[in-house]
């Protein structure tokens, strides 16, 4: 899996959401506190006197933090356990301050999950309507070319590129992929989504989207805007950590969407068994 990443020509790259409530006689990590490294072992949640202490020092010092308030307002829960990706699109859309093809059906300029569904991403990407969402059916969710297809159907193409980056262990390193997200998060248009497996962090669930809201340096690791906030709060995730994530298999095969689905029978659009779930993967 990997991340899809969003920005204006100039760049490449595209990625919960909690308030954050600065008190003003708490006192931040002081400079000689900022030079410690902190270790981030397991997901670190936005719970913590240390999480937000790393919050504000990558703020105030790496200039890694900007992404956090600008997908703050426009991220919300996604509506159900397959639309991480729907919420994750509506909250990148929403932070850019760029031109964009599309507003939502009331004619403001913000996107709730329902108006990322428009004539171009039902052509291009799932097809939706009053009595089928295929995104429930298999192979649920969707792709990461499914992801990028519906972000572009919201962004005008003479100004932004949305490109996805796989990650595969044999051609892409560790240390270029940290390099390239904190590239993303420092550019002013840049936006990072990232694709990672939930058990590989000790978390629930399977494959996740979600968008990246900020990377410590003290830390050496990413802060996951959590679309699912139902489940878990934003948390912080080692670089190692996050990196073998995003560097597993998708096993529902190379997907034909959406005309995909018009070959599936009933039986196929919704699995229940190991053979119904192989016949629809060939």
């Amino acid at each position: 899996l990997n991340h899809v990443t969003i920005s204006i020509p100039k760049l490449i790259l595209v990625s919960l959401v909690i308030s954050v409530v600065v008190v003003v006689h708490k006192k931040l990590i002081s400079s000689a506190e900022s030079s410690q490294r902190v270790k981030v072992s397991a997901p670190m949640y936005m719970n913590s006197t240390t999480a937000y202490e790393l919050l504000e020092t990558c703020l105030h010092r790496d200039n890694t933090a900007n992404d956090f308030f600008l997908l703050e307002n426009g991220l919300d829960t996604q509506y159900n356990q397959d639309y991480c990706a729907v919420a994750s699109v509506a909250a990148v859309i929403n932070s850019l301050q760029g031109p964009r093809s599309t507003a939502s059906k009331d004619n403001i300029n913000f996107l709730m999950q329902e108006d990322v569904f428009n004539d171009c991403t039902l052509k291009t990407v799932v097809y939706r309507d009053d009595s089928f969402d295929g995104i429930f059916a298999y192979p649920f969710g969707l792709t990461m070319e499914q992801t990028k297809t519906m972000l572009q159907c919201h962004l005008s193409d003479s100004h932004w590129t949305v490109n996805t980056h796989q990650v595969d262990p044999s051609q892409l390193s560790i240390d270029s992929m940290r390099r390239d997200l904190i590239n993303a998060l420092k550019a002013k248009d840049s936006r990072v989504i990232v694709n990672f497996e939930r058990s590989e962090l000790g978390q629930l669930g399977e494959g996740h989207f979600s968008p990246i809201g900020a990377y410590s340096a003290l830390a050496d690791a990413f802060l996951i805007l959590d679309v699912a906030k139902y489940k878990y709060p934003p948390f912080w995730v080692s670089v190692p950590q996050l990196y073998k994530a995003m560097a597993t298999a998708d096993d529902c095969g190379l997907w034909n969407f959406p005309a995909g689905h018009e070959t599936l029978s009933d039986s196929l659009l919704y699995p229940q068994t190991k053979n119904q779930h192989q016949r629809a993967h060939d």
